[in-house]
């Protein structure tokens, strides 16, 4: 489900999550790695970018998950754990208020 372009921008449609105590811990820790730039994940070449949609990829990859796995993936597999393991949580596990039926049939599986 995609909104039009002005829709988009209008911020009365913004769905502000406030991060976790764990989420924001997290953060902190990465940039002891990642240094205080703009992103936490950023480019390995230039701070000001963010890391290549790819690195992913070549992640698992090298982690010996080739052909078995792909990034995408894990939100279907964090979507199917998450909502086996605490089904009262469905709506915010899968934001189901954001997702058409037909999209979140096919990150459940």
């Amino acid at each position: 489900m995609r909104l039009r372009v002005h829709l988009k921008e209008d911020e009365a449609r913004d769905h502000l999550v406030p991060l976790s105590r764990q989420a924001i811990e997290t953060i902190e820790a990465m940039r002891i790695l990642s240094g205080r730039g703009p992103y936490v994940a950023p480019n390995g070449r230039s701070a000001h970018k963010p890391m290549s949609e790819n690195v992913m990829g070549y992640l698992l990859n090298r982690a010996g998950y080739d052909h078995r796995h792909v990034p995408h993936g894990w939100r279907s597999t964090f979507s199917t754990v998450m909502n086996e393991r605490f089904p009262a949580d469905r709506a915010i596990i899968d934001l189901e208020q954001f997702q058409p039926f037909s999209i979140q049939a096919g990150i459940h599986r």
